[in-house]
């Protein structure tokens, strides 16, 4: 899947997006929602999925998700849990 058009669906689901990163051979791929919060989209195999970085450099990431629907959910529970990342983004 590409990161724009991943990022273009999110944005119909209400996700305000910051920018979209397509992966390569060595790298996956991302949808920046805010500073803390990216959709990490593989370049083979998984289907996308939300990763939040937590204090100290860590990161918590959500299971994999193969609807639009579940990620947006997830993005939305993601942000809610996360107060500078709702500072840094919008639900539309």
């Amino acid at each position: 899947m590409l990161c724009q058009d991943l990022a273009q669906a999110l944005s119909r689901y209400g996700i305000h997006v910051e920018a979209a990163h397509d992966g390569d051979e060595d790298e996956d791929g991302e949808v920046v929602i805010a500073t803390t919060v990216h959709v990490q989209v593989p370049t083979f195999g998984e289907a996308p999925r939300v990763v939040v970085k937590a204090l100290r450099g860590q990161f918590r990431c959500y299971p994999p998700r193969s609807t639009l629907a579940e990620l947006a959910s997830d993005l939305r529970c993601a942000l809610d849990d996360v107060p500078s990342a709702c500072a840094s983004s919008s639900l539309h």
